[in-house]
């Protein structure tokens, strides 16, 4: 982890989380207006790798730029998400945005592309309401003769603090993502904290549940003051069981990158095992036994690591075994 992803844990967990294709895809079809839904095959979305946002500006903006195919051979479009951190709206986002754009266009032009329709999102997850406009002629103030002039456009807004929990819809890791980025600076945070990780009580048996349940927790340490890790500790063992308290060991393994000490190397052995068995329980139950037994074998801090990746990841405890077998633990 970076000093930069400490500065700012909402970039980082904006990006882990929406570059997952199938996130964005659930976001969008809920995000955006039915009509401009209807010019999008949302199934050949895929995420492009640059980012457009000043590095000044960092602290208050991230974004992802998504490529689209449109409907009737109309050719490709783009959707660029911008997620705005500041905890009241930004009146110059959108000139902020025809700034992107440009960039956006000049890129594709560098690379003998034509230029394409991008449509522009923000996020916005202050605590008090967007009041600014979102449009670029209700930025620039001039009299009626001279608008012709001025070039427009306006991006549809997605302002979390106006949306219910209902509103918040989709998939289990969507709404779950919506909805701690709507909490996370707001005092009622732990008490919507089991709601949200309520949404991964089935996840977490998923190929990559874990992962972005990890995610959700390091963001919830590092972006906010309102939860500490006892709490977390908590309501994970309220939502997920005695496995849930076991689970902080494992997530703790990101958090000491911040210069917790890690203690003795057995210290760190253990620890590692306690958060395979907190793993494998949460996302195999009862199929876990023999290989629980076979841990206390494994003597590399290195292997232990590895082998909790894999469990965090594996589609069922045959990969688990093959690991181990691959290692020489019998």
């Amino acid at each position: 982890m970076t000093d930069e992803t400490l500065s700012n844990p909402h970039d980082r967990y904006f990006r882990e989380t929406f570059s997952r294709v199938e996130v964005a895809r659930d976001f969008l079809q809920s995000a955006l207006p039915s009509n401009v839904l209807s010019r999008m095959d949302l199934s050949s979305l895929e995420l492009s790798k640059d980012s457009f946002v000043d590095e000044r500006l960092k602290s208050s903006y991230s974004d992802l730029l998504y490529r689209v195919t449109l409907a009737d051979n109309a050719g490709e479009g783009l959707v660029y998400v911008l997620l705005e951190h500041k905890s009241t709206p930004d009146r110059m986002t959108v000139f902020q945005l025809l700034r992107y754009f440009v960039r956006i266009w000049e890129q594709r032009l560098h690379q003998n592309q034509t230029l394409c329709p991008v449509v522009p999102l923000v996020v916005y997850h202050g605590r008090k309401r967007w009041t600014a406009g979102t449009s670029l002629r209700e930025l620039v103030r001039a009299p009626k003769e001279l608008t012709a002039f001025i070039p427009d456009f306006s991006f549809q807004l997605c302002d979390l603090s106006k949306w219910s929990d209902d509103e918040l819809r989709g998939v289990a890791l969507t709404r779950a993502a919506l909805l701690v980025l709507k909490y996370i600076a707001r005092d009622e945070l732990p008490d919507r904290l089991p709601q949200i990780l309520k949404l991964f009580t089935d996840l977490i048996r998923q190929p990559d549940g874990m992962s972005c349940l990890e995610t959700l927790l390091i963001y919830i340490s590092s972006g906010t003051d309102r939860v500490d890790d006892e709490q977390l500790t908590v309501t994970l063992r309220e939502i997920l069981g005695h496995s849930g308290e076991e689970l902080m060991p494992t997530i703790a393994q990101k958090w000491l990158s911040r210069g917790r000490e890690e203690g003795r190397e057995e210290g760190r052995e253990e620890g590692l095992r306690t958060g395979i068995r907190a793993v494998l329980e949460l996302r195999f139950s009862a199929d876990i036994e023999s290989t629980v037994a076979r841990l206390s074998a494994i003597r590399s801090v290195a292997t232990l690591s590895q082998l909790l990746e894999v469990a965090k990841t594996a589609s069922g405890p045959g990969e688990v075994t093959e690991f181990l077998k691959r290692h020489g633990i019998p």
